[in-house]
C-alpha cells in the first residue's frame, strides 16, 4: 500500500465516516475478485473497529478492459452490495451501458478517457452519496457517552433516568418512544 494514500493514514485523522471507492483499477491491473473483496473487507473491518462508519462504493465500468474483465466488474457490484448491504454505494447502475457489454456510457464519460467520468458522471456519484444520507445527524456518532440508562415503571408511568459523560456544550435530548 502507498503510505501516503491508505486507510491507516486516513484513520490518523479520526474520521467519523470513511468512503472507499476503488472503481476498477484493481481489475484493470489483474487482481482477482477474491483479492479485491478480501481487501475491501479488511479495510471495512479496520475502519469500523475504530468506531467510524465505512461505506464501500461499487466498481465503475470502464472501456479499456476485456469483456471478461467487464463481466468481473459486474460480478463485483453484486458482491459489494451483498457483502456491505446498507454500507454499499451503488455507482454502477447510473454509469453502465444497457446493452449487456458492461461498458461506461458515453454520456457520463470524459471524451478523452476510457474510464474517467465527466461532470454528468460525477454528479450521478454525488447523488448516490447524497441520497444515502450518510452525513445526516442520524448517521453521525452521538456527541456524548451514555454511561447509564434506567427505565422504571411507577404508577403506570415510565420514569427515565440517564447519565452522560463527554457531553458537548448545549447538547439537548429528545426522548422518543415506540412499541
Amino acid at each position: 500500500p502507498d503510505p501516503l494514500h491508505n486507510v491507516t493514514l486516513a484513520l490518523t485523522y479520526t474520521p467519523d465516516i470513511v468512503l472507499i471507492n476503488l472503481p476498477s483499477n484493481d481489475i484493470a491491473f489483474g487482481y482477482t475478485k477474491k483479492e479485491m473483496m478480501d481487501n475491501l473487507r479488511l479495510m471495512y473491518l479496520t475502519i469500523t473497529a475504530t468506531g467510524a462508519k465505512c461505506f464501500i462504493g461499487t466498481t465503475a465500468p470502464r472501456n479499456d478492459i476485456t469483456a471478461a474483465q467487464c463481466l468481473l466488474q459486474r460480478e463485483l457490484v453484486d458482491s459489494i452490495n451483498n457483502n456491505f448491504g446498507v454500507f454499499s454505494l451503488n455507482f454502477w447502475d447510473d454509469l453502465v451501458t444497457t446493452d449487456g457489454l458492461n461498458r461506461l456510457r458515453d454520456e457520463v464519460r470524459d471524451p478523452g478517457s476510457d474510464y474517467h467520468l465527466n461532470d454528468v458522471g460525477h454528479n450521478y456519484m454525488y447523488l448516490r452519496v447524497r441520497d444515502k444520507q450518510i452525513f445526516t445527524v442520524a448517521a453521525a456518532p452521538l456527541p456524548i457517552k451514555l454511561t447509564s440508562f434506567e427505565a422504571v415503571l411507577k404508577n403506570n408511568t415510565v420514569a427515565l433516568k440517564w447519565n452522560t459523560q463527554q457531553q458537548e456544550a448545549n447538547t439537548s435530548f429528545e426522548v422518543q418512544r415506540s412499541n
